[in-house]
């Protein structure tokens, strides 16, 4: 009985302790277009770890295209954002990773330290609010 006890006790407390991301709920769903090239290191980050935390963050508000950029049917879709984009620098053309929040902005490179920032940014633009300082270096904005 005592042993029985002690599992249910043990239970209660392992269930308790589990930790649930809750998720941020956006004020309408975006849509975050990913663009990455298979040998990039960063790329290979964005996709392993920076997807999952912001799938796990957003949920189904956030639907993330993946576009590999040595894909030929890739091409089409990359030339409309870039076109798209207000004062995109050409000679940036092709590097990755690169992502796009429809509608919203562009932004050219990834690390994984800027995690919070991306997602402060991705809360920003469902609100139609200013963008954080942090990234504008390499972001470009819709025309």
């Amino acid at each position: 009985m005592v042993k029985k006890g002690l599992l249910i006790i043990l239970s209660i407390l392992l269930i308790g302790c589990q930790h649930k991301k809750e998720t941020i709920a956006l004020n309408q769903t975006m849509v975050l277009d990913y663009f990455y090239v298979e040998t990039c290191g960063d790329c290979k980050t964005f996709k392993n770890k920076t997807i999952p935390d912001l799938e796990a963050t957003f949920g189904d508000q956030l639907i993330i295209h993946q576009y590999d950029m040595d894909d030929p049917d890739t091409k089409a879709i990359y030339d409309a954002i870039i076109d798209a984009l207000d004062d995109y620098d050409e000679s940036m053309y092709g590097q990755a990773p690169f992502l796009c929040l429809e509608g919203q902005f562009a932004l050219l490179g990834f690390t994984s330290k800027e995690v919070d920032y991306l997602k402060n940014d991705i809360v920003r633009a469902s609100l139609n609010e200013s963008l954080s300082d942090e990234l504008e270096v390499r972001r470009f904005l819709y025309k």
